[in-house]
């Protein structure tokens, strides 16, 4: 007779295989059973009874299949009651230890919320495509950070010529895709019908494809087509952007057909953008935008369309889906060359690299001189995160210590050390979770002030809204910081001792490795002194960026700034252009050199610390260069008395002067860099210089200047007469006042006022400002840099000292029999002072040590940002020692004290 055997569930790993055989073999046993009693023989009735059940290792497998599906779906539903048994019992705990959990939270939302913050800012700055379709598919021609520059001379890569760019687009394939953008020149606007007071909003000359190119369809009438690429005579048209419709017009939606005077020129409105497009460069948002072909109507002083010699375009191509992109822009990069070696006066000139890179984020002057900080920010608050998560890991270390009860009892009642771990870790979790949602709302704040630390800043394209992108960055650090400050201490918290911490005192399984006590480095301390060591780097970057920006406030200019207002006259806007600009330059130099409290008075160009710089190549006949490419230089236009009244010194030669006008010699005065660059060891005056197809006497050298950005050092640089050159120049004019007392010049502002009323009422001033104020204004980006540095420097000051703090009171409690045995045996409390102290200050000094190789790897970073002190700066090394030492010092008064303090009878338990 066949017991049966019902089918079980047993825990040896081959039970349910053997347990399946067996009821297999139940049910073929009673077949053959009952053949057998028909008459069949055993053999036969074994074959037959296989042969009625069918496959039997298929039926056999699925049941193995089902069984093992079963197991694997009981183990999902056990881990989910787990985990949520985990999270309530953690929930539970945290809600009754909220003053620790207050405290870590607060951290983590610090060093996530800094960390979220600026890479807000590197996601909106270099990270975000344009918002046009299909991004990746663009290529940039030209140097993307020149959104507002020009060039005169032989054609360059970095810009290109409205003839080049006609060139490019006679190309079959490419040519249709290929946009141009360029800088609008100062536009003076009227709006509304009878506006008295003329605007100057920002706009950009773009082909008539620009819009079809981009895939942007209007949101209001209609963008640029084939009629915007005609040769001049079109009739004006404009695009708005969807800010400047709100501001102006007040989203009115009648707005298509008026309008607007620009130049003095009617243009009808044709548009407006959608909303969420800023234009193609980012950080620099536009009002509107105005076909190339009106570019003579806006400057009939100055017309470009036919210039080869004046490189002012950037390109954007989009890539046609039957090309790769390295198969366009190979084909483009041919094309520019050959196009620039038939059109460059020196057969024998290197033609420069050509630039052109991915066009997915556009054009950005603001993303080439944001990048370097960016990355410095970046490194920072990683250390400031890496500072928090190990404060926090000291805290939970601390709290397991204080657990090794509980712990030691779950163990002893059968609970697992992996189960521990996860209990342990779904704390962390949850201290990650509201860390990561404050760190959001510090985010918030931090991006906006930031921002307002910036009130000059003017508006700006970039969009620093705190997007998916960002918010799955802040999720994937509050992870990393989990398994920073989260595994080790729920590791080091599970590995108790039962037999020790059952007797009432904690152990670890390997001995006393890991007893915190003063003296030895545990995990705690050397935590504590990583916390130093990341200190140390932060501080000294933070002085390292002061320092510099003092060295940058104080440094040498070369001009007397103490006296100079300059002050930015519309001329262009009032109909001033060639020779009726060189009569209005000089009436303003002769009526404001007559006023009182005025010392000198001249005009130029580009002015001092104005933002604008312009550059052309330039060259010297007979002279090559090793590698043959063509010396870029800058220059201004520049009135009588330029170099005196800005308070310049002459090496050799003479000033321009009032002869020096368009019927005299074509004469010109260079700054010691390009003295140095063609004339080394010979004299350079009256030698010339040629600038394109004009020929230059040299009548002065000047020393080197910082006239536009004090972070630069000086670049080659020359003067040309403005009366020679009234005509071919752009038609900016600024007059440049040297006061006579010291002080703020801009006290004159009014009398300056009064005299431009006085010359013509029609002209307006653009601005006025001391070259003082500009030379502030052009150190802002590195103010704001520095500022985030000191912020980021206190806070890890202040985290290194809190965790220091919490190490020694640890110590102290741990050691309080010790030191109650030793001052019972005659130790004076200033012994026990020294001792904690000294306990402390060995930590600070580890931190030190280790944190130095660090700190001078990481300044490293600071290359770029800093000019005026080196990366090495015993200065800042010193300092940063001395106030973690001090900060070290107040950490450990408090302990110190309570040590001292400790009464022996009670100490040692009597």
């Amino acid at each position: 007779m066949i017991r049966r055997r019902f089918f079980q569930h047993e825990n040896a790993r081959d039970s349910v295989p053997r347990a399946v055989d067996e009821e297999l073999e139940f049910h073929l046993s009673t077949r053959v059973d009952a053949l057998v009693a028909q008459g069949w023989n055993s053999e036969e009735a074994r074959r037959e009874a296989e042969r009625q059940f069918g496959n039997v290792d298929g039926v056999r497998g699925s049941c193995i299949d089902l069984d093992h599906e079963r197991v694997r779906t009981n183990n999902r539903m056990n881990l989910l009651h787990e985990l949520a048994q985990d999270f309530h019992y953690a929930w539970r705990l945290l809600q009754r230890n909220w003053a620790f959990a207050s405290a870590v939270i607060i951290m983590l939302s610090l060093g996530i919320g800094s960390n979220t913050a600026i890479f807000t800012f590197v996601n909106a700055v270099l990270l975000r495509p344009l918002p046009v379709a299909n991004a990746k598919r663009l290529l940039a021609i030209g140097d993307p950070s020149q959104v507002s520059s020009m060039s005169r001379g032989d054609p360059i890569t970095q810009l290109i010529s409205v003839p080049m760019y006609r060139a490019l687009r006679t190309d079959s394939v490419l040519g249709p895709e290929l946009l141009a953008s360029g800088l609008a020149p100062r536009l003076s606007v009227r709006a509304t019908e009878g506006q008295v007071d003329v605007e100057h909003p920002r706009a950009r000359i773009v082909s008539g494809n620009y819009f079809h190119v981009l895939g942007v369809r209007a949101a209001l009438g209609r963008t640029f087509d084939a009629r915007e690429d005609g040769n001049g005579s079109i009739s004006p048209v404009v695009v708005l952007s969807d800010a400047y419709w709100t501001r102006r017009f007040n989203r009115d939606a009648n707005v298509v057909g008026r309008t607007i005077v620009i130049n003095g020129t009617g243009f009808t409105v044709v548009g407006v953008a959608p909303e969420e497009f800023f234009g193609e460069i980012v950080g620099q948002p536009q009002d509107f935008w105005l076909p190339l072909a009106t570019q003579p109507i806006l400057s009939p002083a100055q017309p470009l369309l036919e210039s080869a010699d004046a490189s002012w375009l950037l390109l954007l191509q989009r890539v046609p889906s039957g090309l790769t992109l390295s198969q366009a822009q190979s084909s483009l990069t041919t094309r520019i060359r050959v196009w620039i070696h038939d059109h460059n006066t020196d057969t024998n000139a290197k033609t420069s690299e050509v630039v052109i890179s991915s066009g997915e984020r556009g054009f950005s002057r603001t993303r080439k001189e944001m990048a370097a900080p960016l990355a410095v920010l970046m490194a920072g608050v990683g250390l400031l995160l890496l500072l928090v998560c190990a404060n926090v890991a000291n805290l939970l270390l601390a709290r397991g210590v204080a657990r090794g009860r509980e712990m030691s009892v779950r163990l002893a009642l059968g609970a697992r050390r992996g189960r521990l771990v996860r209990q342990l870790v779904t704390e962390s979790s949850l201290l990650a979770v509201g860390g990561a949602l404050g760190g959001i709302l510090v985010a918030w704040g931090g991006i906006r002030l930031i921002i307002a630390m910036e009130p000059n800043a003017g508006p700006s394209s970039i969009d620093f809204s705190l997007d998916p992108i960002v918010l799955l960055f802040a999720a994937v650090v509050a992870i990393v910081s989990v398994v920073f400050f989260g595994l080790i201490p729920a590791l080091r918290a599970s590995q108790v001792n039962l037999a020790t911490a059952m007797r009432g005192t904690i152990g670890w399984e390997r001995g006393r490795r890991g007893v915190p006590g003063i003296g030895r480095i545990g995990l705690n301390q050397a935590l504590v002194a990583g916390q130093v060591a990341l200190s140390l780097v932060l501080i000294v970057s933070a002085g390292l960026l002061s320092r510099d920006l003092r060295k940058l406030e104080t440094a040498e200019t070369g001009i007397d700034q103490a006296h100079l207002l300059t002050v930015d006259l519309d001329a262009d806007g009032a109909g001033y252009h060639d020779k009726r600009l060189a009569v209005l330059a000089e009436t303003m130099r002769r009526e404001t050199s007559s006023q009182s409290g005025v010392k000198s008075v001249s005009y130029s160009e580009s002015g001092l610390f104005s933002g604008r710089s312009m550059q052309v190549t330039v060259s010297v006949p007979g002279f090559v260069t090793k590698n043959g490419e063509d010396i870029n230089a800058g220059f201004d236009a520049v009135g009588p008395n330029y170099v005196k009244t800005i308070g310049a010194r002459i090496i050799v030669g003479r000033d321009i002067d009032e002869h020096d006008v368009a019927e005299s010699e074509r004469v010109v005065l260079i700054n010691e860099s390009l003295a140095r660059v063609f004339f080394a060891g010979r004299t350079a005056l009256g030698a010339t210089i040629k600038n394109g197809n004009s020929e230059l006497r040299i009548v002065g050298v000047i020393a080197d200047i910082k006239d536009n950005a004090l972070s630069a050092p000086p670049m080659p640089r020359f003067y040309v007469p403005y009366l020679q050159n009234a005509s071919s120049t752009p038609r900016n004019l600024i007059v440049l006042v040297k006061s006579t007392e010291l002080g703020d010049p801009g006290k004159i502002g009014p009398l300056m006022r009064s005299t431009v009323k006085r010359v013509d009422g029609s002209i307006e001033v653009a601005g006025i400002a001391s070259v003082a104020v500009r030379m502030e204004r052009s150190l802002s980006g590195e103010r704001s840099l520095m500022r985030l540095a000191l912020a980021l420097g206190g806070l890890a000051l202040l985290l290194a000292a809190i965790g220091l703090y919490g190490v020694m009171s640890y110590a102290v409690s741990r050691r309080t029999n010790e030191i109650g045995l030793r001052m019972a045996l005659g130790a004076d409390r200033s012994a026990v002072l020294r001792m904690v102290f000294g306990d402390a200050m060995r930590l600070v000094l580890l931190g030190v040590a280790i944190g130095m190789p660090a700190c001078l790897a990481l300044t490293r970073l600071l290359g770029s940002q800093l000019h005026g002190v080196g990366a090495i700066d015993p200065v800042s090394l010193i300092g940063a020692v001395v106030v973690l030492c001090a900060s070290a010092a107040l950490a450990a008064l408090s302990p110190a004290v309570r040590a001292s303090r400790v009464a022996p009878m009670r100490a040692i338990g009597m």
